[in-house]
């Protein structure tokens, strides 16, 4: 058996595991130490029925805020008494999503069918935000992001179970 974990939780050794390209281990459904290691060696499986869906997102922070009301304040928008209303309408409404993409630029985040529930764009922005500052050793940063992200996640789980009946349906909760 090639292993890149021990068999016994107890048990220490098998530095030669990186050979394989997929392992898994997997702990016993009794009580017991020992632990089953599930190794494959061939190609990625891909997952057929995973649909992928491309969500837009635009970031949203504070100082983002304070330089669009600065620039508000200091702008004018003329519109012409001569022109119908639909004319006026069309560039107040071109000048209005010229500021929101200039202040508040779109992205667009991938979100897969099989992601949990709770994971939203917003979430996973966050989550890769802090993955970000973990790798540049910014932790105190990233410790924060993570415990708004917690939040976000139990506030999600909690009214998605608020709508679970139970009585009705038991499998779903």
């Amino acid at each position: 058996m090639i292993t890149s974990r021990p068999s016994c939780v107890n048990f220490t050794g098998f530095p030669f595991l990186s050979v394989l390209s997929t392992n898994c281990i997997v702990t016993s459904a009794v009580k017991s130490d020992h632990l089953a290691v599930i190794a494959y060696n061939g190609p990625q499986l891909p997952t057929y029925n995973k649909r992928r869906v491309r969500r837009a997102l635009r970031k949203r922070s504070p100082s983002q805020h304070a330089l669009f009301l600065e620039h508000l304040s200091q702008m004018t928008i003329e519109l012409t008494d001569d022109a119908d209303v639909q004319a006026n309408f069309d560039d107040m409404y071109a000048i209005m999503k010229s500021l929101l993409d200039r202040f508040y630029p779109e992205r667009q985040i991938t979100v897969t069918s099989t992601d949990p529930r709770f994971v939203t764009p917003t979430v996973k922005a966050m989550l890769r935000r802090k993955n970000r500052l973990m790798r540049a050793r910014r932790t105190e940063e990233a410790g924060a992001l993570a415990r708004r992200v917690r939040t976000i996640i139990a506030r999600q789980n909690s009214s998605w179970l608020r709508k679970v009946n139970t009585r009705k349906c038991a499998h779903d909760a």
